[in-house]
């Protein structure tokens, strides 16, 4: 088990239960607790190849693990949103939860930067930190990111053969046999996150420990459609 250094441990475990714990109707499974603790874990699995190729990253760490924490807040249901209102209620709560571990003030304004433009799209000029943070979160990916989806699709009534669309906080769950989105799609978009220039991940350190997980996810769709072939679904 990963061994999170303090105040992350603590600020994770409260997370953990109060934010990320799909039990409690707030968070999908997919976003997860377990997957903000993957993300912390692969940091630290990764970081002396990442600062390896990048040493002047030496010193971001928690920064980077406190974006990590609070970075899918905008997937609550109570605080989602795409508006200037919505932000700042997430940046209020973030604000909040860390002065309560003793985050300094321009610690926790980083973070709650950093957060916010990992909501906009992909920039090949934006800061290291930021680059770090959206690579780490695409790099969850492979068996258990194909679990993560599948998982995911059954919160939202996916089905098999539709185009999906990622994982749209704000698309609503789908009732009944049409127009059922697929999580198989899903992960053909995210098979964009190494392939596509606009989309990859940027980090060498990152790319070359993860490039398993998604040949592996590549292959998985080979064969989900020879075997619908097979049964002549598709």
């Amino acid at each position: 088990m990963i061994s999170l250094e303090s105040p992350i441990k603590e600020i994770f475990n409260y997370l953990a239960i109060e934010v990320y714990d799909p039990k409690r109707g707030q968070i999908n499974w997919g976003h997860d607790d377990k997957h903000i603790l993957r993300m912390l874990a692969a940091r630290r699995a990764y970081w002396a190849d990442i600062v390896k190729d990048e040493p002047g990253l030496v010193g971001v760490e928690l920064l980077l693990d406190l974006a990590i924490l609070f970075h899918d807040l905008n997937r609550l249901k109570n605080l989602r949103g795409h508006g200037e209102a919505d932000e700042k209620r997430r940046k209020n709560y973030a604000t909040k939860l860390m002065k309560r571990f003793d985050i300094t003030p321009s610690l926790s304004k980083r973070v709650n930067e950093i957060v916010a433009a990992q909501h906009l799209p992909d920039n090949p000029n934006e800061e290291p930190v930021l680059r770090l943070l959206r690579d780490l979160d695409k790099a969850d990916m492979g068996a258990i990111g194909i679990y993560r989806m599948a998982a995911t699709a059954c919160d939202r009534g996916y089905g098999v053969f539709a185009r999906a669309r990622d994982f749209d906080p704000d698309v609503p769950a789908i009732e009944g046999d049409e127009n059922l989105d697929s999580f198989a799609a899903d992960i053909c978009f995210c098979l964009e996150w190494f392939e596509k220039q606009e989309f990859a991940i940027r980090s060498n350190a990152i790319r070359q420990r993860v490039a398993h997980r998604f040949e592996f996810m590549r292959k998985f769709l080979e064969q989900l459609k020879i075997e619908h072939k097979e049964l002549n679904l598709i």
